[in-house]
């Protein structure tokens, strides 16, 4: 019993240690703040440009559709640190509210979602009536306007931000693991739906109070039914720590 304790202690004994000694000198946060600013503006300086430009900051070696996926993923980086700013440093949310506001305009822009739109063969935005996933477009875009409303932003985006969840959460109930495919014909990729599910804000406005009930039920009877694909096998095993992340939605 004792060397139980001391193989569970001494490790996590050397790592506050560690931590104590790699953090020792930091400023408090009020501190720390001209920096963070600092580096906040260095990014705007890069995402707050022309759609064209930020896709052509991508890397060309990763393709067309990747230089797309990260361009769209910067900005939604990007939009997730001005909102954090402005939580830290409340002087600071309309200078957040602003810029998040410029780079939810470029993620929207046709250059942005075109790498979306060759995937699946239809524009993002258009085709909301439709049961096609278009995860990796639209849960990023939902969960920058959900952090612009969030800190304060406004109605602007209200329309378009509702429309993206009823659409999100229809085609999960659809879907036969009640996950969403990132890109067609490709199999389902359990982090993309982590991110679906614990990060875009507004898929809770639609599942809200009934999360557990449809997606526990939904797995619990697949699972029964012997429904549960080949590629999706393991998806089984996580539905209690998917839906037990937190949902934010304002």
């Amino acid at each position: 019993m004792i060397f139980i304790i001391l193989v569970i202690t001494i490790p996590i004994i050397i790592k506050v240690i560690w931590v104590m000694c790699a953090t020792y000198g930091h400023g408090k946060l009020d501190k720390e703040e001209k920096e963070i600013i600092r580096r906040a503006k260095y990014l705007l300086s890069k995402v707050v440009t022309s759609p064209e430009q930020l896709f052509n900051e991508m890397p060309n070696g990763i393709g067309t559709q990747f230089q797309g996926e990260w361009a769209l993923y910067t900005c939604s980086m990007t939009s997730a640190a001005m909102a954090n700013i402005a939580m830290l440093f409340p002087h600071h949310r309309d200078m957040a509210i602003k810029n998040i506001e410029r780079i939810i305009d470029i993620a929207l822009s046709t250059k942005i979602r075109e790498y979306d739109s060759v995937s699946w063969h239809e524009d993002p935005l258009v085709s909301l009536k439709g049961n096609n996933s278009h995860m990796s477009y639209l849960s990023h875009i939902t969960w920058m306007m959900g952090r612009f409303k969030q800190i304060g932003g406004g109605d602007k985006y209200d329309f378009l931000y509702h429309a993206i969840c009823e659409a999100m959460h229809r085609r999960m109930l659809l879907s036969p693991s009640l996950n969403l495919e990132t890109y067609p014909n490709e199999n389902i990729y359990l982090p993309d739906s982590w991110w679906l599910l614990s990060r875009s804000q507004t898929i809770q406005n639609y599942i809200t109070g009934n999360i557990n009930l449809l997606l526990t039920n939904g797995w619990k009877e697949q699972k029964q039914n012997g429904q549960t694909r080949k590629q999706d096998y393991w998806l089984r095993f996580y539905p209690k720590i998917i839906i037990a992340l937190p949902l934010y939605c304002p």
